[in-house]
C-alpha cells in the first residue's frame, strides 16, 4: 500500500503475483523483520547476592535476570567485581548469552576474593552492535530495605558459622 509506515521492531510478510493480461502467475513471497533504529538491550536485573548481604563464602554465585533486545540482537554480559571503594574492578568477565528460554544468568566468582572484605558487583548487557545497558537492582522483598542502584555490595566472611542447636 502506498504510504504505509512500518512499525519498528515488527515482523511483516509479503506476497506478489505477476499478471500479463492473460494469466496470473504463481504467488511468491517472504517475510522480514523491520528494524530501522538500533536500540540497546533492556537492563539486566541483579538478584543475588542482594545489596549488603554478609557472611558469604569464598566462592560467590552472582545471579541476574536476563536482558532482551527489541532488535533481536544476541545479548551477552560484562560482569564487574571490585573491592568496595576502589574505582577499578579486579574482575571484568565476558559472560555468554542466556540459554534460550532461561530467565536467570549465573556466574560463580571462584577466585580472587579475600575474607573479611566488602566487594561490589554489577552487570552490563551488551548487544551485537556494542550498545550496552547497566543493570538495575531487583525490588526489595518484604522485610528488606530498598536496595540502591548497582553496584551492589557483599561481604565475604566464610568463617561466620551458624551457632549449633541448643543441647
Amino acid at each position: 500500500a502506498d504510504g504505509a509506515e512500518l512499525e519498528e521492531n515488527s515482523d511483516y510478510t509479503w506476497s506478489a503475483r505477476a499478471c500479463d493480461g492473460f494469466a496470473i502467475g504463481p504467488e511468491a513471497g517472504g517475510s522480514f523483520f523491520f528494524n530501522e533504529i538500533d536500540e540497546p538491550p533492556s537492563a539486566p536485573v541483579l538478584y543475588e547476592p542482594f545489596h549488603d548481604d554478609e557472611d558469604l563464602p569464598m566462592e560467590v554465585e552472582l545471579v541476574w535476570a536476563c536482558a532482551s533486545d527489541a532488535d533481536r540482537d544476541a545479548v551477552s554480559y560484562e560482569l564487574e567485581v571490585r573491592v568496595q571503594g576502589e574505582s577499578r574492578p579486579f574482575l571484568v568477565e565476558a559472560v555468554e548469552p542466556c540459554e534460550p528460554g532461561a530467565e536467570l544468568a549465573r556466574y560463580t566468582v571462584a577466585g580472587g576474593l579475600a575474607p573479611d572484605r566488602w566487594y561490589e558487583w554489577t552487570v552490563h548487557a551488551v548487544d551485537e552492535e556494542g550498545l550496552r545497558t547497566t543493570a538495575v537492582g531487583r525490588p526489595a522483598d518484604e522485610g528488606e530495605d530498598e536496595a540502591p542502584g548497582p553496584p551492589w555490595a557483599f561481604l565475604i566472611n566464610p568463617d561466620n558459622e551458624c551457632p549449633s542447636a541448643p543441647v
